[in-house]
Protein backbone atom coordinates (compact mmCIF):
# COMPACT_ATOMS: atom_id res chain seq x y z
CA UNK A 1 0.00 0.00 0.00
CA UNK A 2 3.09 2.45 0.73
CA UNK A 3 4.55 2.34 -2.44
CA UNK A 4 1.23 3.01 -4.59
CA UNK A 5 0.53 6.24 -1.85
CA UNK A 6 3.90 7.51 -4.08
CA UNK A 7 1.96 7.03 -6.98
CA UNK A 8 -0.83 10.03 -5.98
CA UNK A 9 -0.07 12.89 -8.06
CA UNK A 10 1.31 10.97 -11.00
CA UNK A 11 -0.41 12.00 -14.30
CA UNK A 12 -1.11 9.33 -17.55
CA UNK A 13 1.09 11.30 -20.04
CA UNK A 14 4.29 11.67 -17.22
CA UNK A 15 2.70 15.59 -16.32
CA UNK A 16 2.34 14.34 -12.68
CA UNK A 17 4.37 14.77 -9.53
CA UNK A 18 6.96 13.25 -8.21
CA UNK A 19 8.87 11.22 -10.28
CA UNK A 20 6.75 12.02 -13.34
CA UNK A 21 6.16 8.48 -14.16
CA UNK A 22 3.69 7.66 -16.57
CA UNK A 23 1.14 4.69 -18.30
CA UNK A 24 1.74 1.58 -16.22
CA UNK A 25 4.48 2.50 -14.79
CA UNK A 26 1.67 3.86 -12.35
CA UNK A 27 -0.36 0.95 -11.01
CA UNK A 28 -3.36 0.23 -12.25
CA UNK A 29 -5.24 0.32 -8.22
CA UNK A 30 -3.97 4.56 -8.90
CA UNK A 31 -5.56 4.79 -11.94
CA UNK A 32 -8.62 3.87 -10.94
CA UNK A 33 -8.49 5.97 -7.97
CA UNK A 34 -7.68 8.77 -9.91
CA UNK A 35 -10.29 8.52 -12.13
CA UNK A 36 -12.87 7.79 -9.66
CA UNK A 37 -12.02 10.30 -7.24
CA UNK A 38 -12.09 13.43 -9.54
CA UNK A 39 -15.30 11.72 -11.18
CA UNK A 40 -17.27 11.58 -7.92
CA UNK A 41 -16.37 15.25 -7.32
CA UNK A 42 -17.59 16.47 -10.57
CA UNK A 43 -21.02 14.08 -10.08
CA UNK A 44 -21.73 16.09 -6.98
CA UNK A 45 -20.58 19.68 -8.22
CA UNK A 46 -22.12 19.20 -11.54
CA UNK A 47 -23.92 16.32 -12.09
CA UNK A 48 -23.49 12.93 -13.94
CA UNK A 49 -23.00 14.36 -17.72
CA UNK A 50 -20.54 16.76 -16.50
CA UNK A 51 -18.22 13.90 -14.70
CA UNK A 52 -18.71 11.83 -17.56
CA UNK A 53 -17.86 15.25 -19.89
CA UNK A 54 -14.91 15.75 -17.41
CA UNK A 55 -13.32 11.78 -18.57
CA UNK A 56 -13.74 12.41 -21.79
CA UNK A 57 -11.90 15.53 -21.53
CA UNK A 58 -9.03 14.24 -19.67
CA UNK A 59 -8.47 11.26 -21.09
CA UNK A 60 -4.84 10.19 -22.55
CA UNK A 61 -3.30 13.10 -19.95
CA UNK A 62 -5.02 13.09 -16.77
CA UNK A 63 -6.13 9.87 -17.02
CA UNK A 64 -5.40 6.08 -18.28
CA UNK A 65 -7.50 6.11 -21.82
CA UNK A 66 -8.91 2.52 -21.59
CA UNK A 67 -10.55 3.71 -17.98
CA UNK A 68 -11.86 6.74 -19.60
CA UNK A 69 -13.48 4.73 -22.18
CA UNK A 70 -14.78 2.06 -19.60
CA UNK A 71 -16.66 4.97 -17.14
CA UNK A 72 -17.59 7.83 -20.16
CA UNK A 73 -17.77 5.53 -23.65
CA UNK A 74 -16.94 7.50 -26.58
CA UNK A 75 -19.92 10.00 -27.95
CA UNK A 76 -19.82 6.98 -31.17
CA UNK A 77 -20.14 4.01 -28.78
CA UNK A 78 -23.16 2.12 -29.08
CA UNK A 79 -25.66 2.99 -25.86
CA UNK A 80 -27.74 0.74 -23.72
CA UNK A 81 -31.18 1.60 -23.56
CA UNK A 82 -31.82 0.29 -20.13
CA UNK A 83 -29.85 0.32 -17.11
CA UNK A 84 -28.97 -3.47 -16.01
CA UNK A 85 -27.41 -2.38 -13.58
CA UNK A 86 -28.49 -2.99 -9.82
CA UNK A 87 -26.65 -0.77 -7.23
CA UNK A 88 -27.32 -1.76 -3.75
CA UNK A 89 -25.28 -1.10 -0.37
CA UNK A 90 -24.02 -3.74 1.86
CA UNK A 91 -25.75 -4.67 4.67
CA UNK A 92 -23.93 -4.06 8.61
CA UNK A 93 -22.27 -7.39 8.24
CA UNK A 94 -20.89 -6.26 4.76
CA UNK A 95 -23.15 -8.81 2.69
CA UNK A 96 -24.82 -6.76 0.08
CA UNK A 97 -29.05 -7.50 0.55
CA UNK A 98 -30.73 -9.52 -2.25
Amino acid sequence: MTRRLAFTFERWDGAGLPAGCRHEQIPLEVRIVHLSNTCEVFARARGTQAAMEMARSRRGTQFDPALADLFSPPASAPRSTGSSTNWRCPTENGAFAP
